[in-house]
């Protein structure tokens, strides 16, 4: 190598040192003003006052920073147990839509295999697996208590035959509608199915059969309701003594002497002066059964 080329690499290799140098300056140079800065801001920031100092020497003998440490890893404690609550609930609603799943299955297999079924009129309405099959024979019980609406939608559901057990002379079916209101809604809300069909209780109607031997109270009450409604009628099937029950209230407040309401129904209902109740005779409505 001549003494040229020597100089040429030497040359080279002093200026990548100077432009390394001049980077490693340029950098200096800045961490330089950045340290100034920092130093210009702490020299301005207010000193601590002596309440300062006072509130930090009470926290380091405190341990207060040891408790905010321990406050940290407490509260990142709890992620990886929450985390497996978490994964725990996906898995518990996934058995629920299963349990679901097999219970609708079970009810419908077990209502399809069914000879006899009972349920209510809402019932019906609601559950598919007793609304979405027919039925050889439907008996509706209290239809006097029943909206004409809901005997003739369970009665459509049968497929040989329908029969209505109840009392024409009954109350009819429990509504608070608003005045006025559609002939509609009086037709099919404020009628019981036995209006509808045309039975009332007074005269034969074909197809229907009374039932005038009743078990509930004794002859006294059938007495009495066969000189209120049922135009003697009405036949007594067991005998008692002790159906009704005359007690004195006269002496009692105005409290206990009124009528009391339960749920929207009058529980007791004695007069000052003389009280009626019905004994072993049970429920004392004076409405036999018929069909």
């Amino acid at each position: 190598m001549s003494d040229i080329d020597r100089l040429d690499a030497e040359f080279a290799l002093l200026s990548a040192e100077a432009v390394a140098a001049r980077q490693l300056l340029h950098q200096a140079e800045a961490e330089l003003r950045q340290a100034e800065h920092a130093l210009h801001t702490t020299q301005r920031a207010p000193e601590p006052s002596a309440s300062d100092l006072r509130l930090t020497a009470q926290a380091d003998e405190a341990g207060l920073l040891t408790v905010h440490a321990r406050m940290s890893r407490l509260r990142a404690a709890p992620q990886e147990p929450m985390r497996q609550l978490t994964d725990l609930e996906r898995q518990h609603e996934k058995v629920l839509d299963k349990l679901r799943r097999l219970q609708h299955d079970a009810e419908q297999e077990l209502i399809d295999a069914a000879q006899v079924v009972a349920t209510t009129h809402a019932m019906l309405r609601m559950r598919p697996a007793l609304h979405k099959r027919s039925y050889d024979h439907v008996i509706i019980d209290e239809a006097a208590a029943s909206y004409p609406a809901e005997v003739l939608y369970a009665i459509s559901k049968a497929t040989s035959g329908a029969t209505l057990l109840g009392d024409p002379m009954q109350s009819l079916p429990i509504v608070d509608l608003p005045e006025p209101h559609p002939d509609a809604v009086t037709t099919w809300l404020t009628h019981d199915a036995f209006t509808t069909l045309g039975i009332d209780g007074q005269r034969p109607v074909p197809g229907c059969v009374t039932l005038t031997t009743q078990y509930r109270f004794g002859p006294a009450i059938t007495e009495l309701a066969n000189l209120l409604a049922y135009g003697d009628r009405l036949l007594t099937g067991r005998q008692t003594s002790d159906e009704i029950a005359l007690v004195d209230t006269s002496r009692l407040t105005s409290e206990l002497a009124t009528v009391r309401w339960e749920n929207g129904s009058a529980r007791s209902t004695p007069m000052r002066g003389a009280g009626c109740c019905g004994g072993s005779a049970g429920n004392t409505r004076a409405r036999p059964g018929s069909g």
